[in-house]
């Protein structure tokens, strides 16, 4: 009897111990992927690429993904071509950073901020093709993603017809 009684408050002392080590109110982190695909809807004012502040460019579209389902995406992102680069192919690179807001079909929402390398593919042309190379943070949610955070990669290009295809993949902490 008494190497029950042993037993049990060691094995009620174990569960103790895994819970007190474990946080309560840290949701899991999960695997993020999304794919996307959408439209230039502005490209900034014209000769833009000359200014200090460089051209803030919109794309607006939809998206599916783990943890998302379907959805539809703002993004908008300022390139800084005063600060650009030779890309090998007679055109140029440059420093891309700005905001991207995926709206989910139940109206949550994920807030993410993003930076990295807008490239043009080949020499210069007036409205792409371009690739952007970067990482994104999840700064905010509304509902279901209220408590959100997460970061990860992503990759996108736009042809010279405005047409947008992208790909995140990270990680989210609902």
């Amino acid at each position: 009897m008494k190497l029950y009684y042993v037993r049990s408050i060691t094995l009620l002392f174990i569960l103790f111990l895994s819970f007190a080590t474990t946080p309560v109110l840290a949701g899991p982190v999960l695997d993020f992927q999304a794919v996307g695909s959408g439209t230039v809807t502005y490209y900034g004012p014209e000769n833009c690429q000359l200014s200090d502040t460089g051209c803030t460019v919109v794309t607006e579209g939809t998206v599916k993904g783990k943890h998302i389902g379907m959805g539809t995406f703002t993004n908008t992102v300022t390139v800084l071509w005063k600060s650009g680069f030779p890309n090998g192919s007679s055109g140029y690179c440059a420093p891309a950073s700005g905001t991207e807001t995926i709206t989910a079909a139940d109206g949550s929402t994920l807030t993410a901020k993003r930076v990295g390398i807008l490239c043009e593919v080949g020499p210069t042309g007036t409205n792409g093709p371009y690739t952007f190379n970067g990482s994104y943070f999840i700064t905010e949610g509304t509902k279901r993603f209220s408590e959100a955070s997460g970061s990860g990669v992503q990759i996108c290009s736009v042809d010279t017809d405005g047409n947008v295809l992208g790909f995140a993949h990270g990680t989210i902490k609902k």
